[in-house]
């Protein structure tokens, strides 16, 4: 299968699953932003070609986060989106702590080589990770205030014009942030990587339109 098809189908994935957690109500919105949390770590290092552009599967990994934050925001208020963007990067932080613990151990024999393959995978994703998590945090509360703040203009109308509008000042917000804060010190042409990068971010964002639309027809367990 090429890699644009597994490429979408992680992302529709990764899209309904908030749809179909969002049922058992905000513990399980919750939950499913831990397990997001969990699976970034393994994956914030490996980047995959993809309709011709090298891309970071973080990507694809932080795509629903914004689309979780959008429903607490729309569901239950602000208070709770701000909550969820506080245990995403928490969780993260927590995961990779407890991988260097491990690494810190003297791994037996028959552990060696797998020991090393962790350490070789986890010394490049610590820097890149904690100044992403930390980027996304931030980013994360300037979208909730920013879909906060349409939501309240426009109430129930505009549900696209709130989703879209937070999400794409954010995610140029998020990459110019990030790359600068990573690579300008590196890169010399860091702000055009940065402006790639946005544009494949936006593509992806963009493709949470509908699944929002979705969320609007279901009825969590706790606000029957």
């Amino acid at each position: 299968m090429p890699n644009e098809a597994i490429f979408i189908l992680f992302l529709i994935i990764n899209l309904l699953a908030p749809i179909i957690f969002l049922k058992g109500g905000k513990a399980w919105l919750y939950s499913y932003i831990a397990i997001n949390g969990c699976i970034l770590i393994p994956i914030a290092p490996i980047t995959t070609d993809v309709f011709g552009y090298a891309l970071s599967v973080g990507t694809v990994a932080w795509a629903p986060i914004y689309l979780i934050t959008d429903i607490l925001t729309e569901r239950y208020g602000k208070h709770a989106a701000i909550g969820g963007a506080l245990l995403s990067s928490v969780t993260a932080w927590t995961v990779l702590l407890f991988i260097q613990m491990v690494l810190f151990l003297n791994p037996s024999l028959a552990s060696t080589e797998l020991h090393n393959s962790l350490g070789i995978s986890y010394q490049y994703s610590v820097r890149m990770i904690m100044i992403g998590t930390f980027v996304f945090l931030l980013s994360q509360m300037v979208d909730i205030h920013i879909y906060d703040y349409l939501h309240k203009k426009t109430g129930e109308k505009y549900l696209w014009l709130r989703n879209n509008a937070s999400t794409l000042f954010t995610t140029f917000f998020n990459n110019v942030l990030f790359w600068g804060l990573a690579f300008g010190n590196v890169l010399e042409n860091w702000f055009a990587t940065a402006m790639a990068a946005y544009l494949i971010t936006v593509v992806v964002a963009l493709c949470d339109t509908p699944f929002i639309y979705l969320a609007k027809r279901i009825k969590p367990v706790d606000l029957k």
